[in-house]
C-alpha cells in the first residue's frame, strides 16, 4: 500500500507538468483599439480562425485549449487586419504573451517568435537596401553622365549589392545555425535566394527559366512537416506551378519529374500535401496554370506509390484515364458529324495534308475569343489558301438550332464546320472535353501531333508543319 501511494504521489506531481505540456494558452494585449481579435490556422489557401475557448478583458484577449496546437506557421488578425504570424515549434512551449501596437511587437516567454520578428524586419531591410541600389543603377543608365563616370558608379553600385547580398545571406546561416531544430530555421531555409546563375542566362529568358524550374526547392526542408501548417508551403508550390506553366504545355516536364522524385521518399503527410497543392495549380481545370501534361505525370507518379490511399487510387485512376488518350501519337476515333450543308460525313473523310480539329460551343466566350483570334493569324490564313491545311469546328452538344444560328451568323466561311448529330463524342467519352475550346493538330492520318492546342501555339506549329 505504502509503495501505491508512493506512486499515486509521484503521478500527481508530475501530471500537471505533462498537461500543461500538451494546452496552449497565448494572451494577447493590444495598445490600440481593436473590435475583435483572432487566431487563425492556415487550411488549403487561406487562413481561417480557431476554434478556441476565448476570454476577453478591457485589456487582454486570452486563447486557451487543453490541446496543444499543432506546430506550423499561425496568424494573429486584428479585425481584418493581419498583425503577425506566430511560429510553433512544438508542442510543448505553448503558453506566452503578445503586446502589440500600431508599430511594434513583442513576445513574452517566446524567444523564437521574437527572432521572427527580428527576422522580417532584418529582410524588409535588405529588399529596401536592394530596391535603392537597384533605382540608383537605373538613374544611372538612363542619365547623361559621360561614360566613365556611369562606368565607375555602376561598378560601386555592383559592389554594393554584392556587399548587402552577402550580409544578408550571413545573417541568414547564422539565424539557422542558432536555431537549428526550431521551424524558425526551416521558414528562413525557404526563403534562401537562387545561386546566382550565369550571365548569359540573364539575356536569355530561357534559360532562366529554365534555371528557376530547376532549383526552385534547392533548399526547401522537406523533412520537416511543421511547414505544411503554413502558407509558406503552399505559396511556393504555387509558385513553381505558374512556373512550370510559362514553359507552355512543354519542356516542364523534367522539372516536375524532379520534384516529384525528391518527396517520393517523403512521409505520406508531406506527399500529399505536395500533391494536393500542386494538383490544385496546374491539375485543375479552374486553374489558370492547367497544364494537362504535367497533371498526367503528377498521376502516374501518385498511382505507382506504394499504399496509396484507397480513396486517392480511385480518383486518380479515373482522372487519368480521362486524360491519357488521344495522346500525342496515336490517331484519333472517328465519329460521324454533319456538315453545314446537311451532308453526312465523319472525321477521317475530312481530306487534307493537316488538320486543325477545334471543339467548341458557339456561344461559349473563351470559344468566341480564340475564333476571333485566329481569324486575324496571317500565317494560318495563309496555310488555309495553300491548300495544305484545314480547320474543322465541331459542336457536340444537342442544341441544333444554337449551331444553325452560328453557321448563319458567326462562322467563318474559311473553315468547314461540323455537328456531332448522334451525340457520340459525349456518350462514347471519345475526348476529354470538360474545357472548351479544344484544339487538336493532326496530319492526314488523323495522327496527334500536338493535344490540347492553345490558341497561342497555333502560328508556331503551322509555321512548323505547313509552312516549311
Amino acid at each position: 500500500m505504502k509503495y501505491l501511494h508512493k506512486i499515486f504521489s509521484i503521478l500527481a506531481i508530475l501530471f500537471p507538468l505533462f498537461a500543461a505540456g500538451q494546452g496552449m494558452e497565448i494572451t494577447v494585449i493590444p495598445t490600440v483599439k481593436t473590435d475583435s481579435l483572432s487566431l487563425c490556422q492556415y487550411k488549403f489557401s487561406k487562413y481561417e480562425p480557431l476554434a478556441l475557448s476565448v476570454s476577453k478583458t478591457e485589456k487582454q484577449t486570452v486563447f486557451k485549449s487543453k490541446t496543444a496546437l499543432e506546430p506550423g506557421v499561425y496568424l494573429l488578425k486584428a479585425d481584418t487586419n493581419e498583425i503577425a504570424e506566430i511560429l510553433i515549434s512544438d508542442k510543448k512551449n505553448q503558453k506566452f504573451r503578445i503586446t502589440f501596437g500600431s508599430d511594434f511587437i513583442a513576445f513574452d516567454n517566446s524567444e523564437e517568435n521574437n527572432k521572427y520578428a527580428e527576422y522580417l524586419s532584418k529582410k524588409a531591410e535588405f529588399a529596401l537596401k536592394i530596391k535603392k541600389i537597384e533605382k540608383e543603377f537605373s538613374d544611372t543608365q538612363k542619365g547623361n553622365l559621360p561614360d566613365y563616370m556611369k562606368q565607375n558608379i555602376i561598378s560601386n553600385l555592383v559592389s554594393d549589392a554584392q556587399k548587402t547580398e552577402k550580409e544578408k545571406n550571413e545573417y541568414f546561416k547564422k539565424l539557422m545555425t542558432e536555431n537549428e531544430s526550431m521551424l524558425l530555421a526551416s521558414v528562413v531555409k525557404c526563403d534562401l535566394e537562387l545561386p546566382i546563375p550565369p550571365q548569359a542566362y540573364y539575356q536569355n529568358p530561357r534559360l532562366m527559366l529554365q534555371y528557376v524550374a530547376d532549383h526552385a526547392f534547392d533548399t526547401y526542408p522537406f523533412e520537416d512537416e511543421r511547414l505544411l501548417n503554413s502558407k509558406i508551403a503552399s505559396d511556393k508550390i504555387k509558385q513553381y506551378g505558374s512556373t512550370l506553366y510559362q514553359f507552355e504545355g512543354n519542356g516542364g516536364e523534367p522539372y516536375i519529374t524532379k520534384l516529384l522524385k525528391k518527396i517520393s521518399n517523403s512521409s505520406d503527410k508531406t506527399y500529399y500535401f505536395f500533391f494536393d497543392n500542386l494538383e490544385r495549380t496546374i491539375g485543375s481545370l479552374k486553374s489558370p496554370f492547367w497544364s494537362e501534361n504535367l497533371y498526367i505525370l503528377m498521376l502516374k507518379d501518385a498511382l505507382a506509390r506504394p499504399n496509396l490511399e484507397n480513396a486517392r487510387s480511385i480518383r486518380y485512376k479515373d482522372q487519368l484515364g480521362r486524360l491519357d488518350k488521344n495522346l500525342r501519337g496515336s490517331t484519333l476515333p472517328n465519329f460521324k458529324i454533319m456538315l453545314s450543308n446537311d451532308t453526312i460525313t465523319d472525321l477521317y473523310s475530312v481530306e487534307s495534308e493537316f488538320l486543325i480539329l477545334y471543339f467548341q460551343n458557339p456561344d461559349c466566350p473563351t470559344c468566341t475569343e480564340v475564333r476571333n483570334r485566329m481569324a486575324k493569324m496571317e500565317t494560318l490564313n495563309k496555310a488555309l489558301a495553300s491548300g495544305k491545311l484545314k480547320v474543322l469546328t465541331v459542336y457536340f452538344e444537342e442544341d441544333e438550332a444554337l449551331w444553325r444560328r452560328y453557321l448563319k451568323d458567326k462562322a467563318n466561311p474559311a473553315y468547314m464546320h461540323g455537328w456531332d448529330y448522334q451525340h457520340e463524342i459525349e456518350d462514347k467519352e471519345l475526348f476529354d472535353l470538360r474545357i472548351i475550346p479544344y484544339i487538336f493538330f493532326l496530319d492526314k492520318d488523323k495522327k496527334v501531333l500536338k493535344k490540347d492546342l492553345l490558341v497561342n501555339e497555333i502560328e508556331d506549329f503551322v509555321k512548323r508543319y505547313v509552312i516549311y
